[in-house]
């Protein structure tokens, strides 16, 4: 499953000390959340005027000519042929551009729209905004082309009085309907909270064919990657008679807030943790627990395999441990972090190399910490005065990357903790998961419903926020997850890596890399 490597950090992102770099506030910009969605109504709209058209366009006398200005592209249609809706759409639509130190560069207006024909020289469309807006801001819209038309569309936007550009790009698809009818309908334009079950667990098989999210009240769901379908759910089961749910110490499901579920790499089986301490294996074809594994004293918050087999795992908790598991036996084979006097936090995430033998550990301390299961040394150091809240490992450097409660990406050398490569942040917004594209990119979520691409190479050795992947209202967006798969368009296969992602307010979104 793990993505292919390109190559290792360039030597000049090094500190030539080892003490602690200043914080690098980034540039961000900011687009209407749902900007996307009059935008795709739109192009579905015009693509079946022009296929509507496609019979009448060959009989007509002439063809279509194109005219192009400098700001975009337009249709200049032959008479007696009309497209519907017209070939320019304006939508409005609010964006913001931020930087530290700097006061908020921000706009609300007309968005234009332009689609481009089939005579023109580019199937893309182009946007601008309208009026005193465009001295402010300018935009591409890109993806829209006719082999891949579910893509989401996305845009490049450029703040002109800040000099920054950044690519806004929206999902291919939101699935509310993974965890529709636990969703308790409320008033017409009113959003309440707590009728919403909060997704808090996601994962992607490794065949990229079936994804799992987990929710509260103890409730996962198997369900497509392509479409949304719902393929399973896992719950707990109930007593036929008396109608009250079975035993959670049992083969009963859980009963409490699902806070990890994993596939196995089988891709046929399911690893679970919850609020309930419990962890449990699960047979997807089946939709049964067929096994339980107590010995936790708190919230699991995390779970790695650490072979190709699944066989062997680990287990962290919010009780300080991380516990080593094996899936045939009933006890843990090996407890770290036991003692009162542990060199552990809470632990809110962990990583485990690509062999298996050492994982990374993040902890409500501020300590990420490098233990090698062979010997059980532990080589930690405090990063951060901040909780430390999501990990991740470079699969062919010695890079590890952490994220804090305040907003803060750290990166060191796992070598030599104490060896600082980098520190960014974009805001004060909780980190909530952080993954590595290509050993290439990182994308992290946060609490305030953002979703964002930092660029981590180059020839400058520089960290910039390169794409921010829209959907949610202000959710917290709680969990991510990629994989590379093959798809069928029609000029054939297509290697695409995909992301998903899934919030508080209970949906499950889907983009393209």
């Amino acid at each position: 499953r793990r993505l292919p490597s390109r190559r290792p950090f360039p030597s000049a992102m090094e500190c030539d000390d080892e003490a602690r770099p200043p914080i690098s506030s980034k540039p961000y910009i900011l687009l209407q959340h749902d900007w996307h969605l009059s935008i795709r109504d739109a192009v579905r709209r015009y693509r079946k005027g022009k296929a509507a058209a496609g019979g009448s366009r060959a009989a007509a006398s002439g063809t279509a000519k194109v005219e192009k200005d400098e700001s975009d592209v337009k249709i200049v249609e032959p008479a007696g042929l009309k497209l519907q809706p017209p070939p320019e759409f304006i939508t409005t639509v609010w964006v913001s551009a931020f930087r530290e130190g700097e006061p908020c560069v921000e706009s609300h207006g007309d968005f234009d729209v332009v689609f481009a024909g089939d005579d023109a020289p580019t199937k893309k469309a182009s946007c601008y905004w309208k009026r005193t807006d465009e001295t402010r801001f300018s935009a591409t819209l890109q993806h829209f082309n006719q082999e891949q038309p579910e893509r989401g569309p996305r845009v490049l936007v450029t703040s002109n009085e800040l000099k920054y550009s950044s690519t806004i790009v929206a999902p291919d698809h939101a699935w509310d309907e993974v965890m529709k009818d636990l969703v308790v309908p409320a008033p017409k334009y009113q959003y309440d909270r707590q009728n919403v079950r909060a997704i808090y667990a996601l994962d992607i098989s490794p065949f990229v064919d079936l994804a799992v999210a987990g929710t509260t009240n103890g409730l996962m769901r198997v369900f497509s990657v392509k479409d949304g379908h719902i393929y399973k759910a896992l719950r707990p089961h109930t007593n036929a008679q008396t109608g009250r749910k079975s035993s959670p110490m049992q083969t009963g499901g859980h009963v409490g807030d699902i806070s990890v579920n994993k596939f196995f790499p089988s891709g046929k089986v399911i690893l679970s943790g919850s609020s309930d301490r419990l962890l449990k294996i699960w047979a997807v074809e089946h939709a049964q627990c067929v096994k339980t594994f107590t010995g936790h004293q708190d919230r699991i918050s995390q779970v790695c395999f650490l072979d190709k087999t699944g066989r062997r795992f680990v287990s962290a908790s919010m009780d300080k441990t991380l516990r080593m598991w094996d899936c045939s036996g009933a006890e843990a084979v090996k407890i770290h972090g036991e003692k009162k006097d542990s060199l552990f936090g809470q632990i809110h995430d962990c990583e485990a190399l690509e062999d298996g033998s050492c994982i990374m550990l993040a902890d409500s301390l501020g300590k990420l910490s490098f233990l090698d299961l062979r010997s059980s040394n532990v080589d930690s150091s405090q990063i951060s005065t901040d909780k430390l809240m999501a990990v991740a490992v470079s699969s062919i450097g010695h890079e590890c990357f952490a994220g804090t409660d305040s907003g803060e990406i750290l990166c060191l050398d796992r070598r030599k903790m104490s060896k600082y490569l980098f520190s960014v942040k974009k805001n004060n917004a909780e980190i909530r998961s952080i993954l590595l594209v290509n050993d290439q990119a990182l994308i992290t979520t946060a609490s305030d419903g953002s979703t964002t691409k930092w660029k981590i190479y180059g020839e400058n050795a520089d960290c910039n926020v390169i794409a921010e992947y829209v959907g949610p209202d202000c959710e917290p967006v709680n969990c991510s997850i990629i994989a590379a798969s093959s798809e069928n368009f029609g000029n054939g296969k297509s290697e695409n890596t995909t992301l998903m992602t899934a919030a508080a307010d209970g949906i499950v979104r889907k983009y393209t890399l």
